[in-house]
């Protein structure tokens, strides 16, 4: 007795060695937590939607834009049907298509959008539902990880009755008595094994058949059929015969699309019938049910007479198994085999698509990213994503110079939503991304950061404030190996400057003078506080020595405009799992880097590089038209040119150079300016314009000579209008000789042009409002 229950207790562990791990993998399967050659899904990337609310900003050119991106096209006003639009101007009329939203599922609907002032002024809706207008969001493109399979997951119920019934009715009629093998059909199989000589025919079931397709291999013999037929047992016991047919039909193979696969019944649907697996209709479905055997040698396209032999002895067993009438078999033979092949999955602005992969294969959720069936709904904005990519080459290539590259990036200021992003000029000559792969020197454009480390002390009520002054006179920095001698971009110095005018003009010797002052660690602890990593303190990071990527400084303007709090960007808006579930990610942290004193303070100090600093051809050569603030960097030699800006609602990035560092022999202004004018003004073309907050309940304005930082007297030859914490601004007048005015060198660096003025500003010039006169004219290089 001892014995018997010593080989029960050993054959019950053996079991449960075996059935445990089964059970385990099978619950994986279902959960996409496991993927293989027969259950891979590759994960489909969409652009952002657009919520159609009333007071949204909409120009009329901008909705119209993105509906063609969508591939809505023209209808007359009373024949607009989903994917469908008419334009009346300042009203459009659309048929909106029916999508499945990671919250819910909105139906098509037709809805008037009328439009005011490049506003959203009302919708009107045909009938009411429980969400807000929606424009579906464009798809990219996939990531298949190199598996060249299209296929996605569609569940049971998605699928129609005929479908179900068709598969069943053609490869296991039995399917819903039996526990996972057949013994006829296995009888029948082994007779022309014994027959042939070998294993010729199948006989095996659904169940079988998805056994082989998720754990074995496809190779015809006794060995893999016993372990088929065990592992169908397994699956019979686990599952329901409803979750088995699902899994099949998501599983089977149905073709090739050149050198892809086409596997399961939403992705055959659409390669043979170019419709969703949701609207096949009985002919259709026993059609794709007569290729499942052999879909290469049953393709509808290669032997159509044959295919449709095969549909037609299908719906007669359908019939004779009562899943249809005798009628509805022969109404379905009557219709003829036609094949209506869709497109091939797009692939659509593959820079912004490689970075979203990346930036979430770094989170939680980036295991198996290309194989799990994920439905990835990004912040793209496709127009402005193809405005950046036409602007940035085109801008780069009026350089006149070969081989010089460019990288782009748009986000949203206060959230970090990134709505478009370029990495190179061309994707098909170079796949780098620049925008977040390349590290390189940012120059002069980050001194936002070393002047925001400066005004931040105290929370904001530092002891440097715009009219504190540095001296700007040649000198050596640091000893030994760390020994630097920086140089005026133009080689003009002044006894003392402004911190005001020293940032608005980009000049070297005086920022490294901050530096000195508030020490290098001081200015590599508020780097690190703006994600730039772990710099190393020495005296030439006051000019941007230090290595970052397009990326990382874009965080630096998105987080003063965001009153210094931490603001990362991302290109995520929702995920869900093949199943439809929505996948939860960790929010990112947003301490506060900056006291909300300082950034508000640092917008307006970057305002003035705009306005009349070093990237003052902005406006006056390029017309760029929306309040904006910015930095300018060039880095030694001419090597690298960025600008760094933001409008009220946006930060936009651009580098300029070559992937193998040589002269450019353009500063940022020549170089960066442009292309950053060119993408922006077609990106804001059409928006209303508004300004940053003024926040007049903290800041106050004054009028200061740009050397001394004293209230500026009427002898001045250079002033600044500029603001400071309120209580800070100076209130002592100027009284420096100026026995010599600076006069500044009327050279633009670019073409012939020039300008002049005795003031950087008008007098009068109110909180947030562009000067009215030209700049002081001197040259904005930096």
């Amino acid at each position: 007795m001892r014995l018997v229950l010593y080989l029960g207790g050993a054959l019950l562990l053996a079991f449960a060695a075996i059935y445990i791990p089964f059970a385990i993998q099978v619950a994986a399967v279902r959960s996409f937590h496991r993927t293989g050659p027969g259950w891979s899904f590759p994960s489909k990337v969409y652009s952002d939607w657009i919520d159609l609310t009333p007071g949204r900003p909409m120009p009329p050119e901008y909705l119209r834009a993105e509906l063609e991106a969508r591939g809505y096209t023209w209808a007359p006003e009373d024949d607009v049907a989903p994917g469908r639009y008419w334009d009346g101007g300042d009203r459009f009329i659309i048929g909106l298509r029916a999508f499945d939203y990671p919250d819910t599922h909105y139906s098509a609907e037709r809805v008037t959008v009328v439009l005011g002032g490049s506003r959203v002024t009302d919708i009107r809706r045909t009938h009411r539902t429980g969400h807000q207008a929606r424009l579906e969001p464009l798809l990219m493109g996939e990531w298949n990880g190199g598996l060249r399979e299209e296929r996605t997951f569609v569940p049971l119920d998605s699928i129609p009755k005929c479908m179900r019934d068709a598969v069943v009715a053609s490869e296991d009629r039995r399917f819903y008595s039996h526990v996972g093998f057949d013994l006829r059909g296995i009888a029948r199989a082994l007779l022309s094994d014994m027959r042939g000589g070998g294993v010729r025919q199948g006989g095996s079931t659904l169940t079988q058949q998805l056994a082989r397709n998720l754990f074995l291999n496809r190779k015809r013999t006794f060995e893999r059929k016993v372990r088929e037929t065990l592992i169908a047992m397994g699956l019979e016991s686990r599952l329901s015969k409803q979750q088995i047919l699902e899994l099949y039909l998501n599983s089977a193979y149905f073709g090739q699309r050149g050198s892809r696969g086409i596997a399961g019944v939403e992705e055959a649907a659409r390669f043979y019938f170019n419709k969703p697996a949701s609207r096949l209709t009985l002919y259709e479905s026993a059609t794709l049910a007569a290729v499942i055997p052999a879909p290469n040698a049953f393709s509808p396209t290669h032997r159509p007479r044959f295919v449709r032999d095969r549909r037609d002895a299908i719906l007669d067993i359908m019939a004779s198994e009562r899943f249809i009438t005798r009628d509805e078999a022969a109404a379905a033979r009557a219709a003829p085999l036609v094949v209506e092949q869709g497109e091939p999955p797009p692939a659509r602005f593959p820079f912004f698509t490689d970075y979203a992969r990346d930036f979430l294969a770094g989170t939680e959720l980036g295991r198996d990213l290309e194989s799990r069936g994920l439905r990835v709904f990004t912040t793209a904005d496709p127009v402005w994503q193809e405005a950046a990519e036409e602007e940035l080459d085109a801008g780069v290539g009026m350089l006149g110079q070969d081989g010089v590259q460019g990288a782009f990036c748009l986000a949203e200021l206060r959230t970090g939503a990134v709505r478009a992003l370029v990495g190179g000029r061309d994707y098909q000559s170079s796949t780098f991304n620049r925008a977040y792969q390349s590290k390189r020197q940012p120059g002069s454009s980050f001194k936002a950061v070393v002047y925001a480390s400066a005004y931040d002390q105290n929370a904001g009520h530092s002891p440097w404030n715009p009219g504190s002054t540095v001296p700007d006179l040649p000198r050596d920095f640091g000893t030994g190996e760390d020994a630097w001698h920086p140089k005026n971009y133009e080689n003009d110095y002044h006894p003392t400057v402004s911190l005001a005018k020293a940032l608005a003009k980009s000049l070297n010797v005086a920022t490294a003078n901050l530096v000195e002052k508030v020490t290098p660690q001081h200015v590599v602890e508020y780097a690190e506080r703006f994600g730039l990593g772990k710099l190393k303190a020495v005296p030439s990071i006051a000019l941007g020595t230090s290595e970052v990527t397009l990326n990382q400084m874009m965080v630096v303007f998105t987080t003063i405009g965001s009153d210094g709090r931490l603001t990362p960007l991302d290109p995520i808006r929702a995920i869900t799992d093949a199943a439809g579930r929505s996948q939860d990610r960790k929010a990112a942290a947003r301490p506060q880097v900056l006291a909300p004193l300082t950034a508000h303070i640092m917008v307006e100090q970057l305002r003035n590089v705009v306005n009349f600093g070093t990237a003052f051809n902005l406006k006056s050569w390029f017309g760029f038209r929306m309040p904006a603030i910015g930095k300018t960097g060039t880095t030694n030699d001419e090597y690298d040119a960025w600008f760094m800006g933001a409008t009220p609602d946006y930060a936009a990035g651009v580098w300029v150079g070559y992937d193998q560092p040589r002269s450019l022999g353009r500063s940022g202004s020549q170089a960066a300016v442009p292309v950053w004018a060119r993408i922006m003004t077609r990106v804001t073309q059409g928006f209303p314009v508004h300004d940053f907050p003024a926040h007049a309940d903290e800041l106050e304005p004054a009028t200061i000579d740009s050397y001394s930082g004293l209230l500026a007297s009427g002898r001045c030859p250079s002033i600044i209008r500029t603001w400071f914490v309120r209580g800070t601004a100076p209130t002592r007048i100027c009284d420096l000789a100026h026995l010599e005015p600076v006069l500044p060198d009327t050279t633009l660096g670019v073409g012939d042009t020039t300008f002049s003025s005795p003031f950087e500003v008008e007098p009068d010039q109110a909180p947030g409002t562009p000067p009215a006169t030209p700049p002081s004219g001197e040259p904005f290089r930096r």
